[in-house]
C-alpha cells in the first residue's frame, strides 16, 4: 500500500492539515502496515491522531485563542482573565483550570534554581504562565500541532520574552536535543506508548534534563474513572529507567503528578 497516498488523504482534511507532516507521515505508515486497504489505514490513521491531538483540541479552537491573544493589552503576563480565557480551548488545559495554583507550585519546585524550562506535548498550558511564581529565563515548548506552535510563538512575543520559544516536533520519533533545568511531561507519557510500546520510556531516558514533573490523567475526557490511578502508577514505577528516582508522588485534582530527578545520558543517541 502506498503510504504516502494514505498520508496525503489525511492532510486533506481539516482536522489534521496542520498537524506536524511527519508525524502524520509516520502514523499513516504505521497504519499500512496493518491495514491491507487504503480507507482501512486511513480511517486507523485519523483515529489515532485524534487520540494523539484533536480530541483535545477543538474546531475554531486556535481561531479564538488568536482573537483572545488579538484583543489583550500590554499587561498579558498577568493577565489571567485573558489565560483563561486562553486555557478553556484546550480540554488538557481547561480540566486543569481548579487546580492551576497547586500545578503551578509543583513546576516551581521542579525548576527549583533552574534557568530552563521544556513543555513537552505542551498543548495550550504555556498561557498559565501568570500563575507560575516564579518564570524560566528560558522555555522551550514543544508540540506537534503547527497552530499551537504558531499561537504560542505569538503570545511570547506579545509578553516580550525573546528567550521563550515554541517548536513543532514529532515526540513518537524524535528526541529533543535540548538541555534544560527541568521538563514537564503533562498527560503525555500514555499517548506515546499507545503508539509504540517503549516509546514513552525512550523519550524520558533520552531527555537531557536532571528533573522532570510526570503528569497522568485520572479521568477520561468523558469523565469517567476507569481505575486510572492504580494502572499509571504501577506502570511508571515499574518502568522507570535505572538513574531515575523519584522524590515526589501527589495526587492534584484529577492528575497524578511525578517529581522525578534523572541521570544524564552520556551519549542521547544510545542512553543504555
Amino acid at each position: 500500500m502506498d503510504a504516502e497516498r494514505v498520508t496525503a488523504q489525511v492532510l486533506a482534511t481539516k482536522k489534521y492539515a496542520m498537524m506536524d507532516v511527519d508525524a502524520v507521515r509516520r502514523v499513516c505508515r504505521d497504519a499500512c502496515a496493518r491495514h491491507a486497504k487504503t480507507k482501512d489505514a486511513v480511517k486507523a490513521a485519523k483515529t489515532a491522531l485524534h487520540g494523539m491531538n484533536a480530541a483535545f483540541v477543538g474546531d475554531g479552537a486556535h481561531q479564538a485563542a488568536a482573537r483572545v491573544l488579538a484583543a489583550a493589552g500590554p499587561g498579558l503576563l498577568r493577565d489571567k482573565a485573558a489565560a483563561l480565557g486562553l486555557l478553556r480551548l484546550h480540554a488538557s488545559s481547561a480540566e486543569r483550570i481548579a487546580y492551576l495554583d497547586e500545578v503551578c507550585t509543583l513546576i516551581a519546585d521542579c525548576l527549583g534554581q533552574g534557568r530552563t524550562l521544556l513543555d513537552l506535548g505542551c498543548g495550550f498550558q504555556p498561557f498559565a504562565l501568570p500563575w507560575y511564581p516564579r518564570l524560566p529565563d528560558a522555555y522551550v515548548a514543544v508540540d506537534m500541532h503547527r497552530q499551537t506552535v504558531a499561537l504560542l510563538n505569538d503570545y511570547f512575543a506579545r509578553i516580550g520574552r525573546p528567550a521563550y520559544r515554541a517548536l513543532v516536533c514529532d515526540l513518537g520519533a524524535d528526541i529533543p536535543a535540548f538541555t534544560g533545568d527541568c521538563a514537564l511531561l503533562f498527560k503525555l507519557l500514555p499517548l506515546l506508548e499507545r503508539q509504540r510500546k517503549g516509546g514513552a520510556m525512550r523519550l524520558f531516558s533520552r531527555l537531557r534534563v536532571p528533573r522532570a514533573l510526570v503528569s497522568f490523567q485520572l479521568k477520561s475526557l468523558g469523565g469517567r474513572q476507569k481505575g486510572m490511578l492504580t494502572h499509571y502508577a504501577a506502570w511508571f514505577e515499574r518502568e522507570l529507567p535505572a538513574g531515575a528516582r523519584i522524590i515526589r508522588r501527589a495526587v492534584v485534582g484529577d492528575e497524578l503528578f511525578y517529581g522525578v530527578e534523572k541521570a544524564l545520558p552520556l551519549n542521547p543517541e544510545n542512553p543504555d
